[in-house]
């Protein structure tokens, strides 16, 4: 699945497993899907449980998201934000500090998406069998997977309300420089595990 360009829209499509995490700025479809990534085929409950509320079409019985897509969008809501920042400066130093976050993030996505590269290669060589396809290795792909959602879903709900009169930017701030800490430690833990990787083979 090539994505050129990630609209958040096709997002709900498959954040769907996460929705207590992203809502309320994701409108979410149906929470009992779950989230897959990169062709990995999720099966979904039976077609009478799929039917959605508000009149939408249900979905399709398998599921799966070009991960590219998602660090591209991670790094261009990242970009966004901070040029919104950069043309209307706070009153505070927060909006410095988001900035900062937001400038960090969009630098670190091409070097995370290398090293999630680099454990998804190696994965599957350390399943259980062919049909338990589980290892640490899976378990770190995961935490990124879900730290990404939890990004877009930071990132999104700023540049929606940033503008708004009750935007609350301490909140958006700290939020997203924990997060940013997050993606900090998952470039470096992931490197020495792909070093070690490589040593051993």
């Amino acid at each position: 699945m090539n994505c050129v360009r990630f609209d958040i829209e096709i997002l709900v499509c498959f954040t769907v497993a996460s929705s207590v995490l992203l809502a309320p700025s994701l409108q979410m479809v149906d929470e009992t899907l779950p989230l897959t990534f990169e062709g990995t085929e999720a099966h979904l409950p039976p077609p009478s449980s799929q039917f959605t509320s508000g009149g939408r079409t249900k979905l399709a019985h398998k599921l799966s998201v070009d991960r590219h897509a998602i660090f591209t969008l991670v790094a261009e809501l990242s970009q966004d934000n901070a040029d919104h920042f950069c043309k209307c400066p706070t009153w505070t130093s927060y909006g410095g500090r988001i900035i900062d976050c937001c400038t960090e993030l969009k630098d670190a996505m091409p070097k995370l998406q290398d090293v999630v590269s680099q454990l998804q290669e190696v994965a599957p060589r350390y399943d259980y069998d062919e049909r338990t396809p589980g290892n640490g290795y899976r378990s770190l792909i995961c935490i990124a997977d879900t730290v990404l959602l939890h990004l877009v879903s930071i990132l999104k709900a700023c540049a929606e309300q940033r503008t708004q009169i009750m935007f609350r930017i301490t909140h958006c701030c700290k939020e997203l420089e924990a997060y940013a800490t997050v993606v900090r430690f998952l470039c470096e833990s992931f490197s020495k595990v792909g070093a070690v990787f490589a040593f051993l083979c």
